[in-house]
This record gives C-alpha cells, structure tokens and sequence, in this order.
C-alpha cells in the first residue's frame, strides 16, 4: 500500500540548532561617524572576549601603522612591518559560535586536549619580501628562529567558543492554582493532585534561554553611550533580567 510505501519519511529535520541573527541597519556614513552621530558603531569585542585560564594569555596581532612599510609574503600575520604582536589578559576574539555546556563537552570529547599553538620556526632565508621586488632591503636572516602568534594554553576545542550554561535555579515555572511563579524544584509541591495528563495549570517556557547566554548577548551589543534593548515577546523574562544583571 502507499502507506507501507511511504513508511518512514518525513517533512522536517530535528531542531539541533539554534540560529541567533546578529544584524544592524545600514550605516550613516562610516562607522565612526555612525558613533558619533548615533551613538551606534559595531560590537564590544573586549566585554564580549572568550575567558581564559588563570594565567593564560593570548596574542593579538599588532595594529596598522601607516608609515610602517607593508610585507606582500611571509611574514605569516600580512601586517605592516615594525609593529609587533601584543600580548592580551582578555580573552580570546569573540566567535561566532556559541555552545551549550553539554555540546561543550561533546565537543571536548570528540576533540581531545589539544596544545598550544604558539610556533617558533626557522626563518626563512629568503628574507621577508616587499612590494617593491626587493628582500628585506637585501639583507638574509639568520638561522635563528622565529615567533609567531598563537595561544599559550591547552585544552579541548570547545576553548574557543563561549559555552553558555542554565542552571536550574534559573528555570521557573507558573502555578495557575497558586497564581504565582516557582524554581522548577518546586514542581512536585504543586501537583495539588492531578494526574500528569491533568497537570495543565503547570505553565514552563519551552524554550527559556540560559541568562548567562543572555546576559553575553546583551554585553556583546551594548553601547558605551547607553541604549535600549527592546525584548519583543518577553517569555520568561531571561532578556530583562540579563539587562538588569548588565
């Protein structure tokens, strides 16, 4: 029969993820005047950096320097020559995904400890070329080595991103007999002796976000000239308690 034909097909895919949409209305101007004209310009890198360890730190790479000579090979980080990589207490640069504890540990699982990344090398005896054609202004490295970038630590991959954690004490839930909202430890106290199937004065959010993954989202947006976060739908209230937390 067509059934029997059909058995085992579907029209969906399991939700294994969950898309956050990081966007912003079109500039007016560059983003410095966008800044100052608005009071609006970009992300906050640093409030938004993955921690690191006691002890850790984290290179960066240095910054543009206009009259600094700029390298077309070989100097691995393609920034303008004489300005140096700089050493961060911070934290790592922000990415662009985050995980749940649990797929943290999946994560770490799959992956292992992994080691630092930081490198030293031979130099390359051919020098550091320039736009112009010419090696170094002619002159040879030596047979010494080279440091380039990396992170001083060791860890799981999951390191890299931030891990978002909800404990209990944070999910609640509302009781329609008592008119009020409880932990959800408290769940079993307000069964007032219903079946399951009868339990319907039980409301929990579905889907209640983590407030540390809210208070991280609201950091990573905000602005140093103040703002507004306008939470649309406010289920459970993780967007405004995170706001008030921040």
């Amino acid at each position: 029969s067509a059934a029997a034909t059909w058995d085992g097909w579907g029209t969906a895919l399991k939700p294994a993820w969950e898309p956050i949409i990081l966007a912003m209305k079109p500039r007016d101007g560059t983003f410095a005047n966008n800044a100052l004209t608005w009071g609006v310009a970009g992300l906050n890198v640093d409030g938004g950096r993955i921690g690191l360890q006691d002890g850790e730190t984290t290179w960066g790479s240095g910054c543009s320097q206009s009259n600094a000579p700029a390298t077309a090979y070989g100097d691995m980080d393609n920034k303008r020559v004489g300005v140096p990589n700089i050493l961060s207490t911070q934290g790592r640069w922000p990415a662009n995904l985050l995980l749940d504890e649990e797929s943290a540990r999946m994560l770490g699982e799959q992956s292992g400890e992994s080691g630092a990344t930081i490198r030293n090398v031979p130099k390359s005896p051919l020098g550091r070329a320039k736009f112009d054609g010419t090696y170094n202004n002619g002159q040879r490295y030596d047979n010494t080595s080279a440091h380039y970038g990396g992170f001083p630590d060791t860890g799981t991959a999951a390191r890299f991103f931030y891990t978002a954690k909800a404990p209990k004490r944070e999910k609640w839930f509302y009781c329609a007999i008592c008119d009020d909202a409880y932990p959800v430890s408290l769940v079993d106290e307000h069964e007032h002796g219903r079946p399951p199937k009868e339990r319907k004065h039980i409301v929990r959010h579905p889907t209640q976000k983590p407030l540390d993954l809210m208070r991280y989202l609201v950091r990573l947006t905000k602005t140093p000239t103040g703002g507004v976060v306008l939470d649309m739908f406010v289920g459970s209230g993780s967007t405004g308690e995170a706001c008030v937390e921040e």
